[in-house]
């Protein structure tokens, strides 16, 4: 009866023996991994606040995309129009000294030529591309804007603005009709090479009022894309202090507490080799038992 208890207490103390040899082997990869659990039936709950805590942070990661995508255009759409204020401010200087009346047709004409160079490079600001999309044809992205004859503009977007969602409640406007930035202003500025070549000083005095609101409305396209740009880095600044909170949270979750470890550790191998010791011991006292 002795041997038979002994021997139920023997194979009690190995499965302990087994068990305690799985727990280390899951304590030695918290150690290396510095994570509480590898799979989620170790523990259901926190897998699934990590699971939570993960898509929260796979969305504002795609929203820092929309913000650095919506930047690239606006920045863009800024220097362009930037320099198209600059082409105007040369247009401006040219068409004063056309209205000045000191100045022959041969020296009218070359003001018109200059202008006219400048009505170029307008519509070639008009045509600009952002990563092959078109940013001025409205939602026509893959559309030219504007052709040009040297007479005849034509604009071949759309008027519809082209918005981008860059948090959960704001979307921001990236691309716009040409018809907001350049249309009027190069047909008035086709108008005004026309007039000067065929000194019409009273018409060219109507369109340079028209000239000059429409340097204003340039300026004000200008601000309103940096504050749009402004807008973003607001929004992108709080979306990093947003996923630094979330990684934070994550790591209170799946990452394991060294300190408790190190203890637990230390106590599973006390009970290891205490659990060792006395299977020894009954094996080398069974042995006796039967000599």
């Amino acid at each position: 009866m002795m041997r038979v208890a002994s021997f139920h207490q023997f194979n009690l103390n190995q499965l302990n023996i087994n068990l305690i040899q799985e727990k280390q082997g899951k304590q030695q990869l918290q150690v290396s991994t510095g994570k509480e659990f590898s799979r989620a039936s170790e523990n259901p709950i926190k897998a699934k606040q990590a699971e939570i805590i993960t898509q929260a942070m796979d969305k504002v990661d795609q929203y820092q995309k929309n913000v650095n995508d919506a930047k690239g255009i606006l920045e863009t759409t800024a220097t362009i129009l930037q320099n198209t204020y600059h082409l105007l401010e040369n247009v401006n200087t040219e068409v004063l000294k056309a209205q000045n009346g000191t100045y022959n047709q041969d020296d009218l004409d070359t003001i018109a030529m200059v202008i006219d160079k400048n009505i170029e490079q307008l519509v070639s600001a008009g045509n600009t591309q952002h990563l092959n999309r078109y940013i001025f044809s409205g939602e026509k992205m893959l559309t030219k804007p504007y052709d040009f004859d040297g007479t005849n503009l034509t604009y071949n977007g759309n008027d519809n603005d082209v918005k981008i969602g860059v948090s959960p409640y704001i979307d921001t406007t990236v691309m716009s009709s040409g018809n907001k930035f350049f249309t009027d202003t190069i047909k008035n500025l086709v108008t005004m090479r026309d007039q000067i070549k065929a000194g019409d000083r009273v018409g060219l005095a109507a369109s340079f009022k028209t000239h000059q609101t429409n340097m204003d409305a340039a300026l004000n396209s200008i601000a309103e894309v940096g504050v749009r740009l402004d807008g973003l880095n607001v929004v992108n600044e709080g979306f990093i202090s947003q996923k630094n909170n979330l990684e934070a949270r994550r790591m209170d979750v799946e990452d394991v507490d060294f300190t408790k470890l190190m203890v637990d550790i230390s106590a599973t191998q006390r009970t290891y080799q205490a659990t060792l010791k006395a299977t020894t011991m009954m094996f080398d006292s069974s042995i006796l038992n039967y000599m």
